[in-house]
């Protein structure tokens, strides 16, 4: 595949995954910052996620090797398998942060399953279903792609490891992953709807508070696209261009849903808003003594 035959593509490609890769960076520092210990760890773990991947899979736009045809062996072996196994750490943490809303609110619900569903909340559980799949599939890929034949400019975005099996597995848990997103997110749904909202007074678990679950949910609108372009990746070929452009305009959703939380806005307001209340007192104390108190 020649990129420069995809130009436009490409452009809109890189332009989504350098924004997102860089966006993230800002919103995992920012939430680091404004919330500290009581930031949400699960979180933090997705937005660390999608910097690595959108980093990763944009390897060859970092580099000046874009628009090569032939790109050198180091950049793009690297590349091909970020291209591999991003899908199911996408895929995966998208998953966990849905399966944990989930469990919360399932439990806020029906405290009788509490000890039943304690493991859709665990926190080691969570954390670990994004590498259970990407990791074996990246190693996989680098023991095939060790070998020089085995890795081409097979996309107009990254190089890949000629091993269709193992590109069919990758997608393949991609979308496993997006379809249970959808699934647990319309039951989550269900749930909030079933008890009129009253949810919002009794979920209880450290860092999945009422405005977090929607958020969540909001956010799995655009996993219903990444599940659609999993389903695409399945059944056309690998150098399809829409739906890799389509997958990457989800990376830049995560930054704009997350980085609207009110510690955000409240961290980066707080200037403001001291000063506006040091203006008041001001102004108060300076008033006749006789209007203070009101006579």
């Amino acid at each position: 595949v020649n990129p420069r035959d995809h130009l436009p593509h490409l452009i809109t490609w890189g332009t989504f995954n350098i924004f997102s890769a860089c966006a993230n960076v800002l919103l995992l520092a920012l939430t680091l910052i404004s919330q500290r210990w009581e930031a949400n760890f699960l979180l933090l773990h997705l937005e660390l996620i999608f910097v690595l991947t959108s980093g990763a899979a944009s390897l060859l736009i970092w580099t000046g090797h874009a628009l090569d045809l032939d790109p050198p062996y180091g950049l793009c072996l690297p590349n091909a398998l970020a291209a591999m196994s991003n899908t199911p750490l996408q895929g995966g943490s998208a998953f966990a942060i849905v399966l944990k809303v989930w469990g919360s609110v399932m439990i806020a619900c029906h405290p009788r399953w509490r000890r039943a569903l304690e493991w859709s909340v665990s926190m080691p559980v969570l954390l670990v279903i994004p590498w259970i799949s990407s990791l074996p599939i990246f190693f996989t890929g680098l023991a095939i792609g060790l070998d020089h034949n085995k890795v081409y400019r097979g996309s107009p975005f990254y190089c890949m490891v000629d091993h269709p099996a193992l590109q069919n597995a990758a997608s393949g848990f991609g979308a496993t992953y997006t379809f249970l997103c959808l699934v647990f997110s319309g039951w989550t749904t269900y749930n909030l709807i079933t008890t009129r909202w009253r949810v919002r007074r009794i979920i209880d678990y450290p860092g999945v508070s009422y405005a977090f679950v929607i958020r969540t949910l909001v956010f799995s609108i655009f996993v219903g696209v990444a599940f659609v372009v999993g389903i695409i990746s399945l059944v056309s070929s690998f150098s399809a261009m829409v739906p890799d452009v389509a997958l990457s305009s989800c990376n830049v959703a995560v930054f704009f849903i997350f980085a609207t939380s009110r510690p955000i806005i409240q961290f980066l307001f707080r200037c403001r808003r001291v000063r506006d209340i040091t203006t008041t007192r001001t102004a108060f104390q300076s008033a006749p003594s006789g209007r203070s108190r009101g006579t």
